[in-house]
C-alpha cells in the first residue's frame, strides 16, 4: 500500500468528542455500506467526494451517518501531512477534557506497514535509529520530480551540477536551490529490503530558498556560486559564453533601478573588454571572431618549487 492511497478519518460527536484513524479504501466503504443506505447512488457520491480530496490541498469530504456524528474523510497527500494528522493538528477539539483519540483497532491492517516504512508509530513520532538509509547512484534530470524526506515533491528546473540543482516545490510553488542533494533508499532496519516498505527520496546537505517570484531569481549568481563550470571545447561555445558575457552587462547598464555607479562599472567593463556598447556592431565583430582569444582556458597551477 502506497502513502497516497491512505484514507484519514476523523469522527466527532456532539459532545466534542473525536475519534482518528487511519483507512484504505474497501475498508472504509465498507462503513459507508453499513452506517448508510448502501445504495448505489450513496456508495458512488461517496467515492467522487473522497477523490475530489486528492486535488484539494486544504479540502475533507464530509457524511453525516447519524445526526449525532460527522465523519470528516481525506486521501492522504504527503509523509508530513500524515504525521500531523497522528499528532491531532487537524482536529479542532477545544475541551482539552475531551481530547482526540486515536482508535488503532479501526485501522486498516496495511496501514501499519506505510507507518513503518515512514519510520512512525501511531503518536506521530519519529522512530529515530529504525530506519536504513542507502545511498543510489542518481543523474538528476530537468523536469524530473523528486520527493524529499521531509515530505514534498519538488520539479527540477535546473540542473546546476551533479549535486546542486534549482527546484520547485510541486506543493506551494517556492523556488530552492539545493545543495549537495543525494538520493536514498530507506527502509526498516529490522526487515530486510522490501518493495512495500522502501521509500526512495532525496535529503540535501542545506538549502537556499528563493521565494516564489521567479523573476527576483539571480540565475548567474546561482550558476557562479552552485554550477560547474562548462568547459568550452569549440569555437561556437566560445562566442556563445562571450555573447551572453555581453549582454549581461549591456543589461546591467541599461537597469534604471540601479544606481549609476553600478552603470557606469558596466559601461565600462564592456568598452574594456568589446571596445563598444553597441549590439550592432559588437555583434558583427563577434562574427568577425574579435574576441575569440578573451576567454582562455585558465591552466591549473601545480604547487611546489619551479624548476
Amino acid at each position: 500500500m502506497r502513502l497516497e492511497e491512505i484514507l484519514l478519518v476523523k469522527e466527532r460527536n456532539q459532545e466534542g468528542k473525536e475519534v482518528n484513524y487511519l483507512s484504505n479504501l474497501s475498508d472504509y466503504f465498507i462503513q459507508v455500506s453499513k452506517n448508510g443506505s448502501g445504495s448505489v447512488q450513496e456508495m458512488a457520491d461517496a467515492a467522487r467526494k473522497i477523490y475530489a480530496t486528492k486535488t484539494d490541498m486544504y479540502g475533507w469530504a464530509e457524511f453525516y451517518f447519524s445526526q449525532n456524528t460527522v465523519t470528516s474523510v481525506r486521501f492522504c497527500a504527503s509523509e508530513s501531512e500524515l504525521q500531523g494528522f497522528l499528532l491531532g493538528m487537524y482536529n479542532h477539539t477545544e475541551n482539552k477534557n475531551i481530547p482526540y483519540i486515536f482508535d488503532e483497532e479501526r485501522c486498516s491492517v496495511e496501514c501499519f506497514g506505510v507507518l513503518q516504512a515512514y519510520g512512525l508509530d501511531t503518536s506521530g513520532h519519529d522512530l529515530f535509529g529504525s530506519m536504513h538509509y542507502e545511498p543510489l547512484e542518481h543523474d538528476f534530470k530537468n523536469g524530473e520530480i523528486i520527493h524529499n524526506f521531509n515530505g514534498k515533491d519538488y520539479r527540477i528546473l535546473s540542473v546546476l551540477s551533479p549535486d546542486n540543482l534549482l527546484l520547485m516545490g510541486v506543493s506551494d510553488g517556492q523556488f530552492v536551490a539545493g545543495i549537495g542533494v543525494q538520493m536514498y533508499e530507506r527502509y526498516p532496519k529490522e526487515q530486510m529490503k522490501m518493495g512495500a516498505g522502501t521509500v526512495v527520496a532525496v535529503e540535501w546537505q542545506h538549502g537556499v530558498y528563493l521565494g516564489s517570484d521567479i523573476t527576483k531569481i539571480d540565475c548567474d549568481i546561482l550558476k557562479q556560486d552552485y554550477g560547474k563550470p562548462e568547459k568550452i571545447t569549440s569555437v561556437y561555445g566560445l562566442r556563445e559564453k562571450t555573447r551572453e558575457d555581453f549582454y549581461k552587462h549591456r543589461n546591467t547598464a541599461d537597469n534604471k533601478n540601479l544606481s549609476e555607479k553600478v552603470r557606469n562599472a558596466a559601461k565600462e567593463t564592456l568598452w574594456e573588454r568589446y571596445s563598444t556598447e553597441d549590439i550592432s556592431e559588437f555583434g558583427r565583430m563577434l562574427e568577425n571572431g574579435r574576441y575569440d582569444g578573451i576567454f582562455p582556458e585558465r591552466k591549473r597551477k601545480i604547487p611546489g618549487k619551479s624548476r
